[in-house]
């Protein structure tokens, strides 16, 4: 009967305690979130005064956390007071049992004493076991985080050595559609078809929010359509080794990351080969950084701190040109790669870019607000609501598509 009864109780703690401690990971997850955006974007809390009121607000949400801390804490006490009383409740129900029958000749001292030490040698066991429970179930919590991410399948393990014939061939879409995981019921790519040729400039305009980006990332891999293929050199992108075709991949942001570290060391950051102080030299001169790096107090070893702030949004460009071109890609990706620099700045970034690829041909896929920046490349495609409405050179959309028409004028007569 004890013994059931013990395990019973046992197994009902150990559910109600990690119900209630998934509940506080998962809300400390959240929470973690949270702070992280505000730390990273302290400067735009400090500018609207947002610092009494979004204290507040965490701590209001930290309340709900403490809670349920608090009631795993109450829990798991009550779980190992009970595995304290239990076994003392049922010792003195087997004494005063064992008296009677002792009393009444029923049963005999070495019986009783027997069925005594019986219940207190299971009722010890099970008891230990009670009052480790708590903490054995937040073990297993953690061990099975730890387990789950260690088996977690790589998606490139399937085709670890799938490469192509010729790392810089033609890009190719087919009826490619794609919607965001947050975002499912908002497609953002309608059934997008088209070709960059090997070694071409192209670029991709359009309106805020019709997908241009979103086709950069999905080159980069980031996402994986909804439908359709995205292909190189006539193999789909998701067969090939994703380390390699990654390093296939130089890219530009609109706004680049710059880690804590030194210049050299944010430069270097994914060149898997020895660079020689000369070729880091006319590589940033080349991106038009070396003006400013000769100006920091300690040149290429200069530590741009947290997120790169010690330098501008428009240097934070040039150096990530900068970091691409070290990695000698075979497709150049740029999106809106000069929206912090200057028309003139613009002008001789366009210019050391043109002169590199001279020297190191390869694709360049360039998504672009300025059109002033894309003027002179091979193919443009006009992309609206999702979809590729026309495509072709510069000069010939002027003439052929209203929609690209529209958007040069409105750009003019704003600039």
């Amino acid at each position: 009967i004890l013994s059931p009864f013990l395990i019973a109780v046992e197994y009902l703690q150990a559910l109600i305690t990690s119900i209630i401690t998934e509940k506080i990971d998962n809300d400390l997850t959240k929470k973690s979130g949270i702070l992280t955006d505000y730390l990273l974007n302290i400067h735009t809390i400090h500018a609207y005064n947002l610092e009494d009121t979004l204290f507040d607000e965490m701590m209001d949400s930290m309340r709900n956390t403490d809670k349920l801390t608090n009631k795993r804490t109450w829990r798991s006490a009550l779980g190992q007071g009970l595995s304290q009383l239990l076994p003392s409740l049922f010792m003195i129900i087997v004494l005063a049992v064992g008296s009677v029958l002792m009393v009444s000749k029923e049963a005999s001292f070495e019986q009783v004493f027997t069925v005594m030490m019986a219940v207190y040698m299971c009722a010890q066991f099970v008891g230990i076991n009670m009052a480790y429970m708590p903490n054995m179930k937040l073990a297993q919590k953690s061990t099975n985080n730890v387990f789950a991410l260690l088996n977690e399948m790589n998606p490139d393990d399937a085709c670890r050595e799938v490469k192509t014939e010729g790392a810089n061939g033609d890009i190719v879409f087919d009826k490619v559609e794609f919607a965001y995981p947050t975002r499912p019921e908002a497609p953002i790519l309608k059934g997008v078809s088209f070709t960059i040729p090997k070694n071409a400039s192209v670029a991709f305009v359009g309106h805020s929010g019709c997908g241009k980006s979103t086709i950069i990332s999905l080159i980069q891999r980031f996402y994986k359509p909804n439908a359709g293929t995205i292909s190189l050199n006539g193999v789909e992108v998701n067969q090939l080794n994703l380390d390699w075709y990654r390093g296939l991949l130089g890219a530009v942001n609109q706004e680049p990351v710059m880690f804590s570290g030194t210049i050299r060391e944010n430069l270097l950051m994914g060149v898997d080969r020895a660079v020689s102080e000369e070729e880091l030299k006319s590589v940033c001169e080349q991106a038009l950084c070396m003006d400013f790096i000769n100006e920091m107090p300690d040149g290429f070893e200069t530590d741009l701190g947290a997120t790169g702030k010690a330098v501008s949004g428009g240097q934070k460009q040039r150096l990530a040109l900068a970091r691409a071109i070290l990695r000698n890609p075979a497709i150049l990706l740029l999106d809106e790669a000069t929206s912090a620099l200057d028309s003139e700045n613009q002008e001789k970034f366009l210019e050391a870019l043109n002169g590199w690829r001279k020297s190191h041909p390869c694709t360049v896929v360039t998504v672009a607000h300025r059109l002033s920046t894309i003027v002179d490349s091979d193919i443009i495609f006009v992309v609206d609501d999702g979809r590729i409405v026309d495509q072709g050179t510069h000069e010939t959309l002027l003439k052929s598509c209203a929609f690209y028409a529209n958007l040069v004028r409105g750009q003019l007569q704003s600039e």
